[in-house]
């Protein structure tokens, strides 16, 4: 949809919170030149494991685990993950 190559990037999944809340607002320069590109939301379900930031595919269980970087703001500082 964008005329980019898909072995030219890099796939990250990010959670949509983290997309909202840092991505998109530290990135928005690389966003605007097309070095970061959104392609939006998965068709697939997915269920977090213990760990907050790992999931599991529901649609397909043939498929790796996501697992997404994270930042906690937990009184007043920010931890990174």
């Amino acid at each position: 949809e964008h005329g980019k190559k898909a072995e030219d990037y890099y796939f990250m999944p990010v959670h949509p919170w983290q997309w909202r809340e840092k991505i998109s607002r530290i990135f928005a320069a690389d966003l605007a030149r097309k070095q970061l590109v959104y392609l939006g939301h998965s068709e697939d379900d997915y269920q977090v494991q213990q760990s907050i930031r790992t999931f599991f595919n529901l649609d397909n269980n043939k498929r790796c685990y996501v697992k997404t970087a994270l930042s906690i703001l937990n009184m007043g500082f920010m931890r990174g993950l």
